[in-house]
Parts: structure tokens; sequence; C-alpha cells
């Protein structure tokens, strides 16, 4: 084989195992995303039930192996982040960092309407 023909063999196997590292490290972040949303679910607090039910895991197109874990309930950034006369319950954000740890780089989006 001519040392080009082994270089573009070289660039085949260096792109077919990055893909499957890749694919390998996005579903064990899913795994972690998952588990946080469980965690989220548990531990949120219940008035209609809505909230609970909006927690989901979905996938961040921006990131390779990007997961987030967040809610599209209207009341979710007020039970996030608290209002005026109610305390901040961080539920998402707790239950992220209790399963990821300081791994989370970007640790919790409510809506992508509040992210930055």
């Amino acid at each position: 084989m001519s040392p080009v023909g082994l270089a573009q063999v070289r660039v085949e196997l260096d792109k077919n195992l990055r893909k499957k590292v890749a694919d390998l490290i996005d579903d064990d972040v899913l795994l972690l995303a998952e588990a946080a949303a469980a965690r989220a679910r548990e531990t949120a607090p219940v008035a209609t039930g809505d909230f609970v039910a909006s927690i989901k895991v979905e996938r961040h197109a921006k990131a390779p192996a990007g997961w987030r874990v967040g809610s599209d309930d209207p009341a979710a950034a007020a039970i996030e982040y608290g209002t005026y006369d109610t305390p901040e319950h961080h539920t998402i954000r707790s239950a992220v960092e209790e399963v990821v740890g300081p791994f989370a780089t970007r640790p919790y989006v409510v809506d992508e309407r509040h992210s930055s």
C-alpha cells in the first residue's frame, strides 16, 4: 500500500474511532440527564402536577453529547428561581448537581426563553 493510501486508511480509522467514542460519551451523558430528570420529578413541589409532568430531557443541539434537563411549564422559572413572595426551590439545579456533581458545565436550563 502506498503512503498516500495508508494515510487515508488512518484518517478513516480516526474518524470512525472518534465517532464511536463520541457515541459512547453521548449515551453516558443521556443516562445522567435522565437520572437527574427523575430526581427532579421526585423532589419537585407539587401543586397542580403540571411542573412535575413537564420536567424532561431533550437534545441540546449546540453541544456534542449535549442533553438538557428542563421544563416548559410557565411556572417553572418562578418555582426554580422564586418570586418576590415565594422562595426559590432549585428543583432542576439541585437534581443535576446531585446526579452529575461538578461535571455539569451548564447545570440547568428551566426554559429556553430564560437561558443565556
